[in-house]
């Protein structure tokens, strides 16, 4: 599985998702904007025997570091059964002081980004192509 946001607020927290998912057996890809707290995420999915691997320091913004990462994730395993977009940003302000910037700025990460990372899943650029489920739901 694919997991953004590794690295900081639900990312780190006390039983994070990613350790959650691996628990559950997932193979959990994860990444982060911020190197040493995704690094810290897979130091705690680690110190409780699970799993966890991932590329340091992924701007989702930049759509060639999320192909990468993607196909990283497919050459390695072959597969990816979730994506799991969970970075996220926020501006405070009302409509009378937020500018066209700070409103702009996390519709891109909290929408355009989670489109890039997920359409990167379905897309059929990768070698091998992601094989189509056989079983479950569609």
């Amino acid at each position: 599985m694919l997991i953004t946001g590794t690295g900081g607020g639900q990312g780190r927290a006390e039983r994070c998702a990613s350790l959650r998912f691996a628990e559950a057996g997932a193979i959990v890809v994860g990444a982060d904007i911020e190197t040493p707290g995704h690094a810290a995420a897979m130091a705690m999915v680690e110190a409780e025997g699970e799993v966890m691997t991932g590329s340091e320091a992924l701007d989702r913004t930049v759509a060639d570091d999320v192909r990468a990462w993607v196909q990283q994730a497919v050459t390695e395993h072959a597969r990816i059964d979730v994506v799991h977009n969970k970075a996220g940003v926020v501006t405070m302000g009302g409509i009378a002081t937020l500018n066209l910037e700070d409103w702009t700025w996390p519709v891109d990460r909290e929408l355009n980004q989670v489109f890039s990372a997920t359409r990167r899943h379905w897309a059929t650029e990768y070698t091998p192509p992601l094989p189509r489920r056989t079983t479950g739901p569609p």
